[in-house]
């Protein structure tokens, strides 16, 4: 079931700090994660919200209006191009998911805004790793980054990809060859999940089982 809900109705705002270290920095960042946004309580120009899917309860989402932020540093804003359904994203559409948080983490886009300390052009076709690490507890230091203790997981419990815009740190977004669409970089994620799968089993070209 799919719902638009009215502009002036509004969500509760709530964020956590995570210290991210882009590669390259000598000092970390201390930067706000944001988890959701307020919806405007009134009609605001178009620059300053967008359209976002957020759950409404069990096999409920609504379209709603949440409010369009500038990036912190080390972080980008993209327009969303393209925003995969996983299978994550379906079970938390037959639970319900959190109200307060937009689902979608398989995500290609355009880079159209970029906090301090970002190198990345604007206007950036990029794919996004949904991730989000802060590359200073022990995990990521010896590379597991995937079992950061601080991790963040963008559009699970920070604010994803499903909406017109989505904010991600710059170092979980990868910059796509020309030959690539970000409608089809949306797809990065899920490949990277089997590739992973394929390098782990030692798989082969020729291999039979």
């Amino acid at each position: 079931m799919l719902r638009i809900r009215p502009a002036n109705a509004k969500r509760p705002r709530s964020c956590s700090d995570v210290t991210l270290a882009p590669g390259g920095w000598s000092q970390p960042l201390s930067i706000p994660v944001p988890r959701s946004t307020d919806v405007s309580a009134r009609i605001m120009p178009a620059v300053s919200t967008m359209r976002a899917v957020s759950w409404a309860g069990p096999r409920a989402v609504e379209v709603i209006e949440r409010e369009l932020t500038d990036p912190p540093p080390g972080w980008v804003r993209l327009r969303v191009v393209g925003a995969g359904i996983c299978g994550s994203d379906l079970h938390s559409y037959r639970r319900g998911g959190p109200a307060v948080n937009t689902p979608g983490h398989e995500v290609g886009g355009v880079v159209e805004a970029v906090g301090d300390g970002v190198e990345l052009d604007t206007g950036a076709n990029v794919s996004v790793e949904p991730v989000a690490v802060c590359f200073q507890c022990y995990e990521c230091l010896i590379g597991q980054t995937w079992h950061c203790q601080n991790r963040v997981f963008l559009g699970g419990d920070g604010a994803g990809g499903m909406a017109e815009a989505m904010l991600a740190p710059a170092t979980s977004v990868y910059a796509l060859p020309d030959r690539v669409s970000p409608a089809d970089g949306s797809l990065a994620e899920p490949v990277a999940v089997a590739v992973h799968a394929v390098n782990e089993a030692g798989i082969r070209l020729g291999t039979r089982t």
